[in-house]
């Protein structure tokens, strides 16, 4: 196997946090990596910089989303997936980081593995205006599996995610799993691992190595105060339940379920809150309150084990 992996970042005016994000890369002790810096449009510094930075160490590259394409965050992964060379794959988004083992700890776990496993690890927060750091020692998400399906139902029952950067994937997964869904300005990431992990045949999560996601960053993409990111939101769970009803063959997952009563709950006393109406089919799929209420106390006692736990 071609152990080269193809980190893709895609970004848009962030070069405050984008040089951080490179030195997370460039510190990795494992030295086959390609760096895919794929930009949405930039006006600030990220250009000058991504040159400076490339011309110092061939494996960063920087790309311009063409203008015929779409503009996005999804779009821009797209085209780092066209034009990545390796056969892992690892995103990364522009303002997180990765721990300096990540790609060797990851590369070794799965070198030995089918084409269309995966690999997790933990993850934690750090703050923009703080030096404070927190890395999450225990969390219902961390689990080998040959049941993929368990992650996402555990999703669902204990309101938790992993974030897109501690995922690695192989490019025969991406591949067999389809493109990011350049229809999406909200919840694709969502959409997109709902469907890697449904194709995958195991998941192989490690407390080895972490990755760090920023806190306290206002810019992110994901704000439901704006009505086109709320519809979008809608827009990527409907295509989410649809996928999961035609994978189990019945409706109302518990991961559908606890999207649409968390978004319900966030939408009733907004500016948005007429979405609530023209949206009723999707809302009516909502956890009932003592379900909801059960399921946090489950949380709270740590009584959150997926169903087929297996230790690969």
């Amino acid at each position: 196997m071609n152990d080269l992996v193809s980190i893709i970042i895609p970004t848009f005016n962030r070069a405050h946090f984008l040089r951080q994000s490179l030195a997370s890369v460039k510190n990795q002790t494992y030295p086959n990596w390609e760096c895919l810096v794929v930009d949405d449009g930039s006006q600030d510094e990220t250009e000058a910089m991504l040159r400076e930075i490339s011309e110092k160490d061939s494996r960063f590259c920087y790309l311009k989303r063409p203008s015929e394409r779409k503009k996005g965050a999804a779009c821009c992964r797209n085209i780092g997936l066209e034009k990545s060379k390796g056969n892992f794959i690892q995103y990364l988004d522009s303002d997180d980081t990765i721990a300096p083992d990540k790609l060797a700890v990851h590369v070794g776990l799965l070198k030995q593995k089918d084409e269309f496993s995966m690999a997790t690890c933990k993850w934690g927060r750090f703050y923009s205006k703080s030096d404070k750091v927190i890395v999450h020692e225990q969390m219902p998400t961390y689990f080998s599996t040959r049941h993929p399906i368990e992650l996402l139902n555990i999703f669902g029952n204990t309101q938790s995610y992993l974030p897109v950067h501690s995922y690695f994937i192989t490019s025969a997964l991406s591949e067999k799993a389809g493109k990011w869904n350049e229809h999406l300005s909200n919840n694709d990431d969502g959409e997109y691992f709902t469907r890697i992990i449904l194709n995958s045949s195991s998941i192989h999560f490690t407390n080895k190595t972490s990755v760090l996601y920023r806190a306290g960053a206002n810019e992110r993409l994901s704000n439901l105060e704006k009505r086109d990111q709320v519809k979008s939101y809608i827009r990527g769970w409907k295509i989410i339940d649809k996928t999961l009803s035609s994978y189990i063959k019945k409706n109302n997952h518990s991961l559908v379920k606890y999207a649409a009563g968390n978004l319900y709950d966030k939408l009733k006393n907004s500016s948005n809150k007429d979405l609530l109406e023209k949206e009723k089919e999707f809302f009516s799929k909502k956890r009932n309150t003592s379900s909801h209420y059960f399921l946090k106390l489950l949380y709270k006692l740590k009584i959150w084990k997926p169903l087929r736990k297996i230790s690969l």
